[in-house]
Formats: C-alpha cells, structure tokens, sequence
C-alpha cells in the first residue's frame, strides 16, 4: 500500500492545532499585513476585497451613531472612524480605511438619522 503526500492545506490545519492561540494570531496578522499590504503597495487593491475591511467599522459607525445626538454626529463619526481604522496594521491602510468611510459621511449621517439598516446603508455605500 502507498502512503500520498499530504496536501500543503492539510498540514497547515493538522499543525494549526498544534500551534498557540498567540502564534496563530500573530501568522494570521502576517498574513493579512502581506496579501493587503502587498495590494495596496503595488496598486492593486481589488476594492470587494478592500470593502470587506470597512464593513465592521462602517456598521459600527452606524451603530454608535444611534446613540448620539443628531448635533454631535459629524464630529463624532469622524473621530470613531479615526480611532476605527488607526488600529488596522499599516499607515496606508489606515489612511485608506478613513478616506474610504468620510467619503460616505454624508449618506452615513442620512443613514443613521434616518434609522437605516447597518448592513443595507453600508452595502448601499460599498462599504460591504
């Protein structure tokens, strides 16, 4: 009887296991910073792809933005969207992040005014 080769992918996840939650969150860190920051870097953002990271802050925009009141709202929206993307890995990302989210302040302050859905305003906005 012959033994195969097990594929890369199934080694990754049988040592996946084997490695500690630190070290998996650090490769997993790693490897976000390499795929993106090499996108970005070179120009080739793929903007679905980038939309995928502005949709947790864009819904949690939305959804801290209900609870403020309708004066407060511009400012506060830029400043948690600054606080928001600052935490992403790399300076052009964060730079991205926050352009890509104010440039929809407007129809964010509508959206949230108006009590729209998180996840439809922000897909409305490609954001998500």
């Amino acid at each position: 009887m012959s033994r195969s080769t097990p594929s890369p992918l199934s080694i990754l996840i049988l040592h996946s296991f084997l490695i500690p939650s630190r070290m998996r969150l650090l490769i997993f860190l790693s490897f976000v910073v390499a795929v993106y920051g090499s996108a970005i870097l070179t120009g080739q953002k793929d903007d679905a792809t980038m939309n995928g990271l502005w949709c947790p802050i864009c819904k949690d925009t939305i959804a801290g933005g209900e609870k403020m009141g309708e004066d407060a709202l511009e400012d506060w929206i830029g400043d948690f969207v600054k606080t928001e993307c600052d935490k992403l890995p790399m300076k052009k990302l964060q730079e991205d992040c926050y352009n890509a989210i104010m440039g929809k302040a407007d129809d964010l302050v509508v959206g949230i005014i108006s009590k729209a859905d998180p996840t439809a305003l922000c897909t409305l906005m490609t954001l998500c």
